[in-house]
């Protein structure tokens, strides 16, 4: 055997012993990625049996359709006062929320909807929209308001400003996240991780709508075990007035339980930091201009001299 030979044999060897070397290296490798991926799923289904066991524990009528690690499928229950949602729509806010305590078997029965909001879940045709929120959403078309298109439930949940507002009602089912569920179940209102994301503004209008909340909660004999808002920068004049015209939609009493809690909690709008009662926030009112009261019917009809309060009406929550 010459030099040249024996060389080419000896690198052959080498390859040979790389090429195992290698081989023995991505199955180890792969070895330890499969036993990652599999530990993984173990951990990931262990936690959402849990999820599901303190779910029947916790709600045991409820009828639990499918975990999700973002939310609960559950089977719905007809409701009294709300008619199911259109083929291809459901239902947002008071509706869902409504809809939500039903399922879970938690029966707060003065939970009416202030109104009817509705979602799609279909491919959006602006005509049937039109037609289906003139017949179901009638108030919000007149204020330029319409179908809010969901294409995934996951990233609609993870969106909302109040955590008891991280739910959908569709016809035979709920969707809602954990936060929706343990909140609604605890009986407490906060604003969910990406409200507080969001700018100044936002955060104002999200509290001073988390007050009114807690306002329709306390008239109604049930008070939220805690309230936490998005925001200790004391209310804008519009945001105020915005959810004290929606306050006053359920009655005098309504409107008085909401304008106590801002002024409790130090929020009231610099230009109405000094009053003290609704019934001198009216005097007050006739000096704003008739376009800043245009937004808000109700506070511009209580800013008339002659008006008064409205009479009490059945607590609506929306």
């Amino acid at each position: 055997m010459d030099e040249r030979s024996s060389s080419n044999e000896h690198t052959q060897a080498l390859a040979k012993i790389r090429q195992h070397a290698e081989s023995t290296k991505t199955e180890r490798a792969l070895s330890a990625v499969m036993r990652t991926r599999e530990l993984y799923f173990n951990e990931a289904g262990c936690e959402l049996e849990e999820r599901r066991k303190r779910l029947f524990h916790d709600f045991p009528h409820a009828r639990i359709r499918r975990v999700y690690d973002w939310g609960v499928l559950l089977e719905s229950v007809p409701l009294k006062r709300v008619s199911e949602p259109p083929t291809g729509y459901g239902y947002k806010g008071g509706a869902a929320r409504l809809a939500l305590t039903h399922a879970l078997g938690i029966e707060e029965s003065y939970r009416a909807a202030r109104d009817i909001d509705l979602i799609r879940i279909t491919a959006s045709v602006d005509a049937i929209d039109r037609a289906v929120a003139q017949k179901f959403m009638e108030e919000d078309v007149k204020h330029g308001n319409g179908v809010e298109g969901v294409r995934d439930f996951q990233e609609y949940l993870v969106t909302r400003d109040i955590t008891v507002n991280e739910v959908l009602y569709l016809q035979d089912r709920v969707i809602a996240s954990y936060d929706a569920i343990q909140d609604c179940k605890n009986r407490a209102l906060r604003p969910t991780r990406f409200a507080l994301t969001q700018e100044q503004d936002s955060r104002n209008r999200i509290s001073a709508k988390i007050i009114r909340f807690a306002a329709e909660a306390i008239l109604a004999g049930n008070p939220p075990s805690s309230v936490t808002l998005a925001s200790d920068e004391p209310l804008t004049q519009f945001n105020f007035l915005l959810q004290l015209d929606r306050a006053l939609s359920g009655g005098g009493r309504l409107a008085e339980t909401y304008f106590r809690e801002v002024a409790s909690r130090g929020l009231l709008p610099n230009s109405f930091s000094t009053i003290t009662t609704l019934e001198k926030l009216s005097g007050a009112l006739k000096k704003l201009s008739k376009k800043e009261l245009k937004p808000f019917p109700k506070v511009s009809a209580l800013s008339g001299s002659k008006q008064t309060l409205p009479a009490k009406k059945k607590l609506r929550m929306g």
